[in-house]
């Protein structure tokens, strides 16, 4: 009777780490351990080309390690990038058109302000001393100044012709660079590049993956329970810890946090179906080499409070 109790106290003490009731069936479970859960990737991208043409630089090998927008590899650019290089130079001509216009109107400008007064110091002088400036050579003065007032008009208009044509040039120098850049095949995210799909000299075209980038720093483990054991509002952002089991049968655990409970059943709507959720863990290197890896099964433990 007494060996009975002791291996009824040990069954007991066993009871809450599998996610069931310690010592009250009506106490809610403090942890769960899902068994067999699969790891699998976050952050992965099939890096294609946006461009059609020849796969000019191939700057990486499958295994490197790659930062966030460093260059991968590049399509050939070298009508682009002349392009890119007209553009610019029609750029800085339309630029000294523009100066060329603001000289033109202030020297009209000041054209003007000299032909106004000539003519009004005459007509002035005409309305004191009658016939002393005569008409015709009156007129002849207002038509100056009138003159030099329309070129003026004249000055501004081609100003804002060239400033136009300016903006027009500056466009065209941002899409050459747009075009350059679209051709430069980066990586999306930080992480190892695990297959070069294409060769070097190959054509591409729109949309072809070229290189393949995973991210082993943080990966998803997908597990399930039972609707009729647990509530998912109950898994939702808790903090888990996942055991794995390396080589040689050597175990380490990672940390991590549920952010993603499934609102749909699994096996349609009975009230056992099963639900899926699944959590983010935080990876670690040794010796340079990530100890948990895509693919693999692992035991998950979910704190319920």
């Amino acid at each position: 009777m007494r060996l009975f109790s002791i291996a009824f106290l040990i069954l007991i003490s066993l009871v809450p780490a599998r996610g069931l009731f310690a010592n009250d069936t009506n106490a809610p479970a403090k942890a769960v351990t899902v068994e067999q859960c699969l790891v699998k990737l976050v952050d992965e991208a099939l890096v294609p080309a946006e461009e059609a043409g020849v796969l000019d630089v191939v700057a990486v090998k499958e295994g490197a390690q790659v930062a966030k927008d460093e260059l991968l590899g590049r399509i050939d650019d070298k009508l682009v990038r002349i392009q890119h290089r007209a553009a610019k130079a029609e750029m800085e001509v339309a630029a000294e058109k523009i100066e060329q216009n603001k000289i033109s109107r202030e020297y009209q400008e000041s054209a003007y302000k000299v032909a106004e007064l000539q003519y009004t110091r005459r007509r002035d002088k005409n309305k004191e001393v009658v016939g002393s400036t005569p008409q015709l050579e009156l007129i002849e003065f207002w038509l100056k100044a009138d003159g030099a007032m329309k070129q003026i008009d004249v000055s501004k208009s081609e100003e804002k012709v060239a400033k136009a044509e300016y903006r027009v040039k500056e466009v065209q120098v941002e899409m050459a660079a747009e075009a350059i850049e679209k051709r430069q095949i980066k990586s999306p995210l930080d992480g190892i590049v695990v297959k070069v799909e294409k060769n070097l000299g190959e054509w591409v075209q729109p949309g072809d993956p070229v290189f393949r980038v995973i991210s082993l720093e943080k990966l998803r483990v997908r597990g399930r329970l039972k609707r009729a054991d647990y509530r998912r509002a109950a898994l939702r952002n808790r903090p888990v810890v996942v055991e794995a089991v390396l080589t040689n049968g050597r175990k380490e655990k990672f940390q991590g946090r549920v952010v993603f409970v499934d609102p749909l059943l699994l096996h349609g709507e009975k009230y056992s179906a099963d639900f899926e959720f699944w959590a983010e863990v935080e990876n670690r290197k040794e010796d340079g080499v990530w100890l948990l890896l895509p693919e693999s099964f692992v035991d998950m433990t979910v704190q319920l409070q």
